[in-house]
This record gives C-alpha cells, structure tokens and sequence, in this order.
C-alpha cells in the first residue's frame, strides 16, 4: 500500500540531553523529525505561550493602514460591508470582523455577505459588489478569505468611489488588487514571521492591532479577555484550513480549543450535541473539529448557503441554533448520502477498466459543485492517482481536482489552459471550467501530461515513519509521550511507529458493513498482546491470516471502552515479516 520512509535519526547529542532532563528520550526523535532543532524551539513547541508567542500584528505589512482605515471608518461611520468565503475559514473569519467592529462602534450592514457557490462562486464578483454598494450602500467593503486575486472587481468598487480591504493568506499575484489596504502575509515584501496563518488567523492579527489600539486611545473600554474568547473560532478555522499547526497557528489553535471546549456560542454548542460529542467536551481536540465540526459547518455551503453556517455561529437565541443545526445536519447527512452515491457511479467506472490509469477523470451530470473536491480527494486518497471531478450543466462544466506530490496541478491547467474557461488553486488542489464539448479532449490531454511526469514511476504513497519501536515501548507512558505533542494537524502529524515481527492470533471484521480489520496481535518473545484496527482495511482479510507474523506501520490510539481506558494500534500498513 504504502512505501515506507523510516526517519533517519542523526540527532545533535546535545539535544537529547536537554530533552532528556525533563521528558523521555524518545521525545526528542519525535521533535527532531518536525525540524524542532533546539531547545527554545522545543520549549515553544510543547508549551505555548499565549502573552510570548504571538507576534506583533503591526510587523505584516499594511497594519498600519488598514487600522487607520477602519478607524476613520468607525469615527465617520461609514457603512462597511464584509465579504466573506463559503468554508469554515471564511465563515469564522467574518464572525471574527464582526464581532470585533461591533464592539468598536462601527456601522455595519446586518450580515456578512456569502456568494452563492454555485452560482457566484469563489471570491468577490460584480453581483455582490453592485448589491452592496448599489442597494445595502456600503462605503467600505472588507474581504475576508479571498480577495487577493480579484483586480477587476476591485477596480469596478473603485469606479464606484469606495473603497476595499482585502484580508486574505493565498498566494499573492505580481499585480495586486487596486486597494491600498491589502492584509495577506504572502504579498511582496511582507516580513512578518510565520506566512501560514489562515484567512481567521490574519483577521485575528487585524483584531489584536485594532483592540491595542483602542485600548491606548481609550476608544472604548475593552475587557482584558475579549480576544481570548474569539479564539475558538480561530481554532475552528484554522485546523478546517489545513494549515501548518506550528509556530504561531500552535498557540492559536492550542488556546483556541481550552476556549471550544468552554465556548458559551450556542450554535457551537447545539453543533457539539448534534455531533454527539458532549461526553468530551473537556477534551475536544484537533481532530474533532477537522472530521466532525467542520465537515458539518462547511455542509451548509456545499448544499444550500454558507449563511445558514454563518447565523449558527453568531446566533444568541437559544430556539434559533436549535433550529439552525438541525437544519445543517441534514444538510450534512444530504451531503454524506449524495457524496457516497457519486462515489459508488465513480467506483463502477473505475471498475470497468480493466487497467487502472494514471489519471481518474470522471463526473456527470448536476452534480452539486459542493461535494467535487470531496469526491476528488477520495479517490486520491484510495488510489494515490491526480483525480478530476467535474460536474455537467448544459455547454458548461464544472470541477474539481486533488494531486499526488509527483505533480503540480496548477502547472498542468496552465499547460491546457487554451481549453479552459478559467482556473485557479494550488499544487495538490486546485478548480477550473471548460465546455462539455471539450471534455474527451482535455481529459486525453491531462492524462498525456500526467503520463509524462510518471513515467517509470511507482505510484504509491509515502508513510513517513518517525520511530522503529520494540513491543515493550508500546504502552500508556508512549501515549502521555505523544500527547505533548498536540495538537496534531498538517506538519505536525500523530507519530507514526513501525513495530516488527508480531504474530496474529486472532483477526475479525467489524464496523457498519465490516469495512475494518480487527486483529490482535502476539510478542512472541515477550508475551505482551496488542489490539489493532484497520479502518477501512477490509481487503486485507486474505493477505494477513491468523498465524501470520507481521511488520505493522501504526500510530497509538487512547480511547475507552465501557468506561475503561483502552489502548490500540491503528494500522496505517502491513507486511509480512521479513518481507520488503
């Protein structure tokens, strides 16, 4: 399934002893494979400090501008507008703005606005601008989560005498937006030290810049902790995002779940209920909200509208989260069901192939835009293969794309671009359209290229292996260990472990529908048994018997069983023993 990639452990001597003195020495391989390199870096990474470890908001580029901006704003009151993105990101980052403006005094229309996915899609466009300034006659627009790539739009807001912020965190073009108040740590020239905050993590930057300020000025009387409880909406977005979960995004997310776990929002809360996550609330953690907050706060924009995600998270009437989340969890198991039936026409089309190929192509017709990321990212995931979803509506299609790391997506479109209407993302996703007459055409296309840039290659994904570990390091002292090290996320993952030459004494299939593998799993030398499941694994029912004797790739997984803590393996991969 996987080749394995075990981590090469040339660790400075000297910074083993120093971690040695307080924590166990395999904390130190862990660290070092996350290039946390000395002892200070070490400190910040397992214990973050929210008074130390942020860095001054007025270091990005532009601060400076756009909190005079906002203030005039406010002192004029001007009516300011705020545009948001349809993902969590978006969502928690105008709620952020939001709340933030408010308490400044400023005027502001009654809601964010949210585009259509379907039919305004993504970022700012001659519809809404015409609407808010036309009709809700905004002065100032803010942009939250997109913006920096729309330089017609912030032309046309110019043509009409207003004025546009743009806070954002994609890939600044060379020609920026006409606006001088542009927030986005990867513009030219910007020197603030960590690029990898997301859209909520720079509104939250502009949030503490615009609070010191008006605690100096004595604007108006803020209370010490007003930040601090908007964090769990910048946990929510940040780990959503799937950005880096170092540096500053650590701090951010580590305080922001003690926050979640604490929030008082009621559609926070009614959300945690619906997800049945109540019995750990005290422990909610990363993971919770990137496979079970966030799937749901984002169903809303895949479905129907980011706004109803939106008036969940802001709401203070008790009657209307209820309301509001049922609402979102139907539209979360719609979009489970309709994803799962797409899943299945894909799958079959694969299946008749008697090859599989180098690319996966494929669509229909009316497929909610929603869901064709997802979709893609499933069958990426399953077949380690740059997928290609689209959905059909009439002359015109739609889609969405996830790579591998052989390939650059962005750099393929460009080189089909004459086939393309538009298109835009990054190396590993990415979005475009294209005529449906054109489809076989840059379908044999793509594949060409694709063909290219694999040729001779082995496609199959990489599991990065931090530790070979014996039996006897398995254990509840090696999970305290890793627990340190959370939150986990994108790079900074759940240690991975290969242990070797474990027997297989007993082997099941459990689940709804027995898609995993249940093994346990035999020491012979020691005599220590460990539980293992394989989520998903159930084709590996014939290669791996009982009596087998197995290498196992795997991360630890604490949980609790009536009541009882329980420890497991949870396989990422296998081999039979001394096999390669």
């Amino acid at each position: 399934m996987y080749h394995w990639d075990v981590q090469k452990q040339n660790i400075s001597s000297e910074f083993v002893k120093a971690i040695q003195k307080d924590f166990p020495p395999i904390l130190a391989n862990l660290l070092w494979n996350r290039k946390v390199e000395d002892i200070d870096k070490a400190r910040k990474f397992l214990k973050p400090d929210y008074q130390k470890d942020l860095y001054d908001p007025y270091l990005m580029k532009g601060m400076d501008r756009v909190v005079k901006r906002i203030f005039r704003a406010v002192k004029k009151q001007e009516k300011i507008a705020i545009f948001g993105d349809y993902d969590v990101d978006g969502i928690c980052s105008a709620l952020i703005l939001e709340i933030t403006l408010k308490k400044l005094g400023a005027n502001l229309l009654d809601s964010a606005y949210f585009p259509d996915r379907d039919k305004e899609g993504y970022g700012l466009n001659e519809q809404a601008i015409n609407y808010l300034i036309d009709q809700k006659k905004a002065d100032l627009i803010i942009s939250v989560d997109c913006g920096i790539s729309n330089l017609a739009e912030s032309k046309l807001i110019k043509n009409k005498k207003k004025e546009l912020i743009i806070c954002d965190h994609h890939d600044a073009p060379a020609i920026l937006p006409k606006t001088p108040y542009i927030l986005d740590p990867w513009q030219k020239g910007d020197k603030y030290p960590f690029k990898s905050l997301c859209a909520a993590g720079v509104v939250f930057k502009l949030s503490q810049a615009l609070i010191s300020q008006a605690r100096e000025n004595k604007i108006v009387d803020i209370k010490t902790g007003f930040l601090r409880w908007i964090l769990d909406l910048v946990a929510l977005a940040t780990v959503a995002d799937v950005v880096s979960l170092i540096d500053e995004n650590r701090v951010l997310v580590k305080y922001g779940l003690i926050v979640l776990r604490k929030t008082r929002r009621y559609g926070l809360l009614e959300l945690i209920k619906k997800a049945k996550l109540e019995s750990r609330m005290n422990n909610l953690a990363a993971f919770d909200i990137g496979y079970i907050l966030a799937p749901r706060i984002n169903a809303a924009g895949r479905i129907k509208h980011a706004s109803l995600s939106y008036k969940l998270l802001r709401t203070n009437d008790i009657d209307q989260a209820q309301q509001l989340a049922e609402e979102i969890e139907m539209y979360n198991h719609l979009r489970q069901k309709i994803s799962q039936e797409k899943i299945k026409e894909v799958e079959n089309k694969i299946s008749s192939n008697k090859k599989l190929e180098s690319i996966i192509f494929e669509g229909g017709e009316n497929w909610p835009v929603g869901i064709l990321g997802l979709i893609a990212g499933h069958f990426t995931q399953k077949y380690y293969r740059p997928t290609f979803i689209f959905s059909q509506k009439g002359d015109i299609c739609k889609a969405s794309a996830r790579g591998i790391k052989e390939i650059h997506l962005v750099k393929i479109l460009e080189e089909v671009k004459d086939l393309l209407l538009g298109y835009g993302g990054h190396k590993k996703a990415a979005g475009f359209s294209f005529l449906t007459k054109d489809k076989s055409k840059l379908r044999d296309k793509i594949k060409e290229l694709v063909n290219n840039l694999v040729k001779g290659v082995d496609l199959k994904p990489t599991v990065r292996i931090d530790s070979i570990i014996s039996p006897e390091e398995i254990g509840w002292d090696l999970a305290e260990t890793i627990s340190l090290m959370a939150p986990f996320g994108e790079s900074n993952p759940s240690p991975v472990f290969l242990v070797k030459n474990l027997k297989v004494i007993n082997q099941r299939l459990v689940g709804n529908g027995e898609k995993h593998l249940k093994l346990n799993l035999f020491d012979e030398e020691k005599g220590y048994i460990f539980k293992a499941i394989g989520f998903n694994l159930s084709n590996l029912t014939q290669k791996y018997l009982v009596g087998d004797n197995i290498d196992i790739v795997f991360e630890l997984m604490p949980g609790e069983f009536n009541g009882f803590k329980e420890l497991s393996l949870k396989i990422i991969d296998l081999r039979k023993a001394n096999s390669k």
